[in-house]
């Protein structure tokens, strides 16, 4: 898939869907993209119009695997794990000690 925003998104919500659904992603290094796309892992990060190296990337996409795709989504974009560390971040910058939410994965 080709995301060729230019704008500064700031979490990449489509690369994340697009990336969990095993399908590598081409998009511009801009905003949060380089945080969700691995480069040559989930996809690759170009820089904003580079039309060249687009198109190469394009070309190299199908060559990544969807399976390190879809891995790389349950371990690293999930949504639980993602809630769990703002609250261990959020805990450790007020000074307290970070207790996980019932139910809650990690900890």
């Amino acid at each position: 898939m080709i995301h060729p925003a230019r704008g500064q998104e700031p979490l990449g919500l489509v690369a994340a869907e697009s990336i969990g659904a095993g399908t590598p992603l081409v998009a511009y290094r801009v905003g949060g993209l380089p945080e969700v796309i691995v480069d040559g892992v989930t996809g690759f990060l170009i820089e904003p119009g580079d039309h060249g190296n687009l198109v190469d990337a394009v070309r190299r996409a199908p060559s990544l695997s969807r399976d390190a795709c879809r891995q790389y989504a349950v371990q690293e974009l999930d949504i639980a794990r993602a809630v769990e560390e703002h609250e261990r971040l959020y805990h450790a910058l007020a000074g307290g000690t970070h207790k996980p939410a019932a139910g809650a994965k990690g900890g």
